[in-house]
């Protein structure tokens, strides 16, 4: 029996508009003059406008069809309008009020159609943002039974099984998923096949490669380390005792934000040290870095680089956030010392030494604290904290060959580096401890925090880096004081 209630709040279903644009030939011809402004008011005005525009629209369809469509698009006006904040739910709770004429219009629309697979898909989904998920997951269920080859819904049920941990039912409906050939939302079939495969041990014909984790792998650490660009500079930290804050970049996130994340460690814990990894740096880059070293009194600053051809590696992107970890395995290896990887987009509030959960074990992973996650998303690769023992270096080694195998084979994907965290730490949890440092909205000095409370310890950001308004008043008061308020705006 599927426990259902793991997926109450799933933001991957609370985050986005439904649309119908995308099944529209399937019930109405979208070329209809009328459709267009029908279809715009539904996704951005009120439900009043779009009752009142669609009460007067016709979309070319036998009269019981009609009947459907409209009761299809007047409960659509009622979802929310935009992409809701995981903390800032008041249009749920706007929606979660229509609840009662979401299920009139339901019942209207399958009375009307009620072999029409695709209106039990929209509706299917609507009742998954209400909250009434076994309900909803039948409503999808019924839509295959009409229309089996109907990838949308195989892609819905696959996350829903996988974030249920049913996985066999995640399997075979990710599975379905992609046999379809559906390109919208291909990596996260990819990343819910590969979740499902691994926790059922079926064979998993997706892109995530786990070539190193076969008997008879032919290749060593040495040789994933030759694959990437050649690390270069201060990489021995035999001199000095302190904690070291690993911020890795390219020059533009260098300017962006490791230039303030160094303002803050500064200010308030100028016992560490931070090492920077620079990607392609420029002259400017390296005379701020001595500017840097020329203000500060606290930190120590160490700094590698290394000459990347992002074409290699398919992107800036995969590679930088994949690769971190990499150079983090690097640097731990050679040093003795306990290494802080950090996204750079973070501020340090309070020296960490007080934070207790980033130094009592070896290898301390961050958790976060969002409810119906999916298997990939359970751990978070914004923060790594590690000392070198044999099970750190395991860990981390492992890691890197994983990342390798998928770079060898071409084969990326977001998340990548998040994926193997979490499959390395189902390996190794009952082996040897690791720790757990939690990412979320708690005001305590041992979390990484996203509401920005003067308690905590770290603040940091998503994706919402440009609107969080206290993040950036610190931000920018930090790049002041130390003299570098030219890159306020970089």
């Amino acid at each position: 029996m599927t426990d259902f209630a793991k997926f109450a709040g799933c933001p991957y279903f609370y985050n986005d508009v439904i649309t119908v644009d995308y099944i529209l030939p399937d019930i109405v011809n979208p070329q209809n003059p009328q459709l267009l402004p029908a279809l715009r008011t539904v996704y951005t005005d009120s439900y009043d406008n779009a009752r009142k525009l669609i009460g007067n629209s016709r979309f070319g369809l036998a009269s019981s069809a009609e009947e459907a469509f409209k009761s299809a698009l007047l409960a659509i006006a009622l979802a929310p309008k935009k992409h809701r904040s995981l903390y800032d739910d008041k249009e749920y709770r706007e929606f979660k009020s229509q609840e009662s004429k979401v299920r009139e219009l339901a019942a209207k629309c399958f009375s009307f159609a009620p072999e029409q697979p695709e209106y039990y898909y929209i509706f299917g989904l609507l009742y998954l943002k209400l909250g009434a998920i076994e309900e909803g997951v039948k409503l999808l269920e019924e839509a295959l039974k009409k229309k089996p080859d109907l990838a949308r819904v195989h892609v819905a049920l696959a996350l829903i099984y996988t974030i249920c941990e049913d996985w066999e039912q995640g399997y075979i409906h990710a599975l379905a998923a992609r046999n379809a050939g559906l390109e919208i939302q291909a990596d996260l079939m990819t990343l819910c096949l590969f979740a499902c495969a691994v926790k059922t041990g079926q064979n998993y014909p997706g892109k995530i490669r786990l070539d190193s984790q076969s008997p008879g792998y032919k290749y060593s650490i040495q040789d994933a380390l030759e694959f990437f660009p050649k690390l270069e500079g201060e990489l021995d930290h035999s001199g000095h005792d302190r904690k070291i804050i690993m911020a890795p970049s390219d020059v533009g996130y260098f300017f962006q934000h490791t230039l303030a994340l160094a303002c803050s460690l500064e200010k308030n814990d100028p016992d560490s040290a931070l090492h920077i990894n620079l990607c392609n740096p420029t002259d400017e880059a390296l005379a701020t870095i001595e500017k840097m070293r020329a203000r500060f009194t606290g930190i120590k600053i160490f700094l590698s680089t290394e000459q990347v051809d992002y074409r290699d590696f398919i992107s800036p992107g995969y590679y930088l956030s994949a690769v971190r970890d990499v150079r983090l395995y690097q640097l731990m290896k050679q040093n003795n010392h306990r290494f802080i990887r950090l996204d750079v987009d973070s501020l340090i509030v309070k020296p960490l030494g007080k934070t207790g959960k980033l130094f009592d074990k070896n290898i301390i992973l961050t958790t976060s604290q969002a409810v119906a996650l999916p298997y990939w998303e359970r751990l978070i690769n914004g923060l790594k904290s590690v000392k070198k023992s044999a099970e750190s270096l395991k860990f981390m080694e492992e890691l890197t060959l994983l990342i390798f195998d998928n770079f060898r084979h071409k084969s990326h994907l977001w998340f990548l580096d998040q994926v193997y965290m979490v499959y390395l730490y189902d390996k190794y949890k009952n082996q040897f401890p690791i720790g757990q440092f939690p990412i979320g909205v708690v005001d305590s000095a041992d979390y990484m925090d996203l509401l920005h409370s003067e308690i905590s310890a770290i603040w940091t950001v998503t994706r919402d880096k440009a609107g969080a308004a206290k993040y950036l008043r610190k931000k920018h008061a930090l790049l002041r004081e130390y003299g570098f308020e030219e890159y306020i705006d970089a």
